[in-house]
């Protein structure tokens, strides 16, 4: 009672009634004991906490909203301290891990990225249909988008660059003075009609309902889980039926299994008669296709798992294009060295193939650098601990922990000279280092070099991100010059470890006479 005396204060008095007292304190307690279950401070850990509560601090909102501020702020503080520490997010506690322990678990089947995914994600919640696929264990998505990818580069390189240059025109218009255009939008828009043919077909990639609802689908996903996030844990259950982002999602996930279900019924029913009428059955050769084969009988969400295919294409495309083209636009004599290597690459090779698509080291090298600079995340290699967990220098790692690998290693000035300043050329130097080659390659992942993640949980699609990223900026940097439009710096969004390119980034440009028409 002596406590709880010296904590109320003048709140109350030490001339009260006892009874009344009592109901004061009674009160008192009762709020403490429901904010902390509606707002749980930290799970008990064995590394330090560093924005944990502080004193009478009764739940976590101002740990949140600093988190989801300045999340880089708080882990370059940690690891000013500690090699590993532990930061309070929007899933809960995470334990952060200095980048020297990659190599450590990149290969270490006892961490999972789904089981991470599924506490970002809610995709046991009605509407989170689409985030669904693999958080139960199953690797029926991840074996799709190898089988489709592979697909993809074997046989789409001249088709995306045909269709990259028809886009283009539409999305940059042909006009040889300078006009503004706002690059996200822009690149947004023909990554996701180039996604949309790649993926899923003439049915549904010419219906342009089917790309208006699915766009709106994944864009309201993330946004729907992004302030589900913010909840305490406990309420997440009860009050995502009420936000409207939630209930947009929901709508928008019956519109798009009305879309897609007819269309994989028609197919199965012109299939089914082909077999019984002795005829061969018919392919189709896109991602509704590629699941199933990928599924080799097991059981998956035929309608969902295919949208997964647009959701990685097309968000994370279009933000690293994005963004390498903010790199550009201030760099005029990078511009022109890339045209003068399209124009010395691509005739040798004979047009649009992998072979000639590789030759572009230093295209390849300026995509590096900007996904070096501005990853899409500032945590990466975020990984769930099946198990107990012993590193090699004895540290423990509980089972249930969250863990992650912070961005700061792809700044480490003992590996990037000038680590801060942005340099086309780095990567295409480094490959003239002995045992830099690989490494030094875009599609490579590496301890150094996070940008797709890193492991046996690294992108399964980057090869084909990678191709798509490097046939359109051909197109850009061949038929237009461009430039910042305006005074204004493009700004980084950070939002929690969300790292998004500028969305309101204007740039100048204008059709040029491109010096060759090979491939373009």
């Amino acid at each position: 009672m002596d406590l709880l005396r010296k904590f109320s204060g003048p709140l109350v008095s030490t001339n009260m009634e006892p009874a009344l007292f009592s109901s004061i304190a009674f009160c008192f307690i009762l709020v403490i004991l429901v904010n902390q279950v509606l707002y749980p401070s930290s799970k008990s850990s064995p590394f330090p906490t560093i924005n944990g509560r502080g004193f009478l601090e009764l739940n976590d909102r101002r740990i949140l909203t600093d988190f989801v501020m300045n999340a880089q702020g708080l882990m370059q503080r940690g690891l000013s301290k500690y090699d590993i520490f532990q930061m309070l997010t929007s899933i809960g506690p995470m334990t952060i891990l200095h980048p020297k322990y990659t190599n450590e678990i990149y290969k270490n089947k006892r961490l999972n990225f789904m089981a991470v995914l599924a506490k970002e994600m809610f995709p046991t919640y009605p509407g989170f249909d689409l985030f669904r696929e693999g958080t139960d264990g199953s690797t029926v998505l991840q074996d799709a988008v190898k089988f489709g990818s592979t697909r993809c580069l074997s046989r789409s390189t001249q088709f995306m660059s045909e269709e990259a240059g028809i886009l283009l025109k539409k999305a940059w218009g042909d006009e040889p003075e300078w006009h503004d255009v706002t690059a996200k939008s822009s690149v947004h828009d023909i990554i996701g009609h180039i996604s949309a043919l790649l993926f899923y077909g003439p049915e549904l990639s010419n219906n342009k309902e089917w790309l208006e609802v699915t766009e709106e689908y994944t864009s309201t996903g993330f946004l729907a889980a992004r302030e589900l996030r913010l909840w305490p844990q406990v309420l997440q259950p009860f009050i995502h039926w009420f936000l409207p982002s939630c209930r947009r999602l929901r709508y928008l996930a019956r519109r798009t299994r009305g879309l897609i279900q007819p269309v994989i019924a028609a197919r199965q029913r012109e299939n089914a008669r082909r077999a019984s009428e002795g005829q061969d059955l018919l392919t189709y050769d896109d991602a509704i296709e590629w699941t199933e084969r990928a599924a080799k009988g097991r059981p998956y969400d035929a309608a969902m798992s295919p949208l997964l295919f647009s959701i990685n294409a097309l968000h994370t495309t279009t933000d690293l294009l994005t963004q390498v083209l903010l790199d550009l636009s201030t760099q005029p004599h990078l511009i022109e060295a890339l045209r003068q290597e399209f124009i010395t690459v691509i005739p040798q090779q004979n047009g649009w193939k992998n072979t000639s698509i590789s030759q572009l080291v230093l295209m390849d090298s300026v995509i590096k650098e900007s996904q070096r600079l501005k990853p899409t995340e500032s945590i990466l290699m975020r990984r769930y601990a099946m198990h107990d967990i012993t590193l090699a220098d004895g540290t423990q790692i509980p089972r249930g922990t969250v863990l992650g690998i912070p961005i700061f290693g792809m700044r480490d000035p003992e590996i990037y000279p000038d680590p801060d300043t942005y340099d086309g050329y780095r990567f295409m130097k480094m490959r003239e280092q002995p045992g830099f080659k690989g490494v030094s390659q875009l599609v490579e992942t590496s301890p150094m070099h996070l940008g797709f993640g890193h492991g046996i949980h690294a992108c399964p699609g980057r090869f084909l991100a990678a191709t798509q990223v490097k046939i359109v900026l051909s197109h850009m940097v061949m038929k237009y010059d461009f430039k910042l439009a305006g005074t204004l710096e493009p700004k980084i969004q950070s939002v929690g470890i969300e790292l998004i390119s500028d969305s309101e980034a204007t740039l100048a440009v204008r059709r040029r006479k491109e010096q060759m028409i090979l491939g373009l």
